[in-house]
């Protein structure tokens, strides 16, 4: 129950089906368990899910991606093969919310 990107993925599936108030518990699971990591043990994936958690909650974009998905992104790959957790997801999220808000051009890039 404290694995923020599986909570992430469940609240997905119970929004994507209209289920409004098993998705709602599972941003409030998300929220708990987050509140129960310390942010040095927060790795990429977590960030990801805890920045997708933060704008289904209704906080300001710039602000995820400030301080959720662009540290993620910022992480460089050591070689081909080692990509680091959540790399891809995160580029996959700030993607996503460019097109939310219709900015095309970001999207693209992303």
């Amino acid at each position: 129950p404290d694995n923020i990107p599986a909570l992430m993925a469940a609240y997905d599936l119970f929004a994507s089906v209209g289920k409004t108030e098993q998705a709602d518990k599972m941003l409030t699971m998300v929220n708990d368990a987050a509140l129960k990591l310390k942010r040095d043990e927060r790795g990429g994936l977590t960030k990801v899910a805890l920045g997708r958690a933060a704008l289904a909650l209704g906080a300001d974009p710039q602000t995820v991606l400030k301080q959720y998905f662009d540290p993620v992104k910022a992480q460089k790959p050591k070689n081909k093969d080692d990509i680091p957790s959540g790399l891809v997801e995160a580029h996959i999220a700030s993607g996503q919310l460019a097109l939310d808000k219709s900015d095309y051009q970001r999207a693209g890039q992303e």
